[in-house]
């Protein structure tokens, strides 16, 4: 359950890409830990680590790429069912060591190639955007089929959005406040930020960032590529005033691009 925005931006040295996302969660299950420099393959990465699968939701590594995956919802899911879903036995394999897996590549295209040659029948579905500063590429499996986007340039700001509620639920309203958040900017950070906090009164549970007695919101995550490398900072919600759109002070980890091998 995620919301995520990407937009393109120059900066003194080029092209810049900037993206931000939203984790939506269980309140069962426990927080992140604050973002960690590893390995996958001959590439850095950094990610905020989810300590159920020890993966993530958001990387970027030295190339420098980011990729983040979004669970897929078909329809809305009761809490019985949700439960059911984390009980099985044996359980499917995390969805959060593909994220990692695809950064192991260098480029879009090395990336994308990691996550074809996954076996995703064994996984429940998700939706995949894998970036560098210019161009971006978009997976979809639904389960039964991986749909894959051609690679693109970034031509316009993009919006993803999911929900446990049914991603139909939420997709609708977000999109337009996205629409109007974004409307005649190609690079607006405030506007971006402005849209990852944003609370519709009385309609929490479809809010970007939202609440509900279930699950909500518990971190933002931006992360910045330039030609210099990538910089994440990390949000998590308040613990002191868990039920406003309070964050902790943000805390920000850089891969420099010149240490690639």
């Amino acid at each position: 359950m995620c919301t995520l925005t990407l937009m393109r931006c120059e900066n003194a040295t080029g092209p810049a890409l900037r993206v931000e996302c939203n984790r939506d969660e269980s309140r069962l299950r426990p927080p992140a830990r604050s973002p960690e420099v590893r390995t996958a393959g001959h590439r850095r990465i950094v990610m905020p680590v989810d300590p159920v699968s020890d993966g993530t939701w958001i990387g970027a590594n030295d190339a420098p790429l980011v990729a983040v995956l979004i669970n897929v919802y078909a329809r809305s899911l009761t809490r019985d069912e949700l439960i059911a879903l984390a009980q099985r036995d044996p359980p499917p394999p995390s969805r959060g060591r593909i994220v990692p897996h695809v950064l192991a590549g260098g480029t879009v295209d090395e990336a994308l190639a990691r996550a074809q040659q996954l076996d995703l029948k064994r996984y429940d579905p998700f939706r995949l955007v894998v970036a560098d500063a210019g161009r971006y590429v978009h997976l979809l499996w639904s389960g039964d089929n991986l749909t894959v986007d051609p690679i693109a340039d970034f031509a316009q700001p993009l919006f993803f959005t999911s929900s446990a509620l049914g991603d139909e639920v939420v997709a609708d309203p977000r999109r337009e406040l996205f629409d109007h958040s974004f409307f005649g900017s190609a690079c607006d950070p405030a506007a971006q930020d402005g849209f990852h906090r944003h609370v519709w009164p009385g309609r929490e549970f479809a809010s970007v960032w939202m609440t509900r007695p279930e699950a909500r919101t518990v971190s933002i995550t931006t992360v910045e590529l330039d030609a210099h490398g990538a910089r994440m900072t990390y949000e998590a919600r308040a613990a002191e005033n868990p039920e406003t759109a309070e964050l902790t002070p943000a805390e920000s980890v850089s891969l420099d691009a010149s240490s690639r091998h």
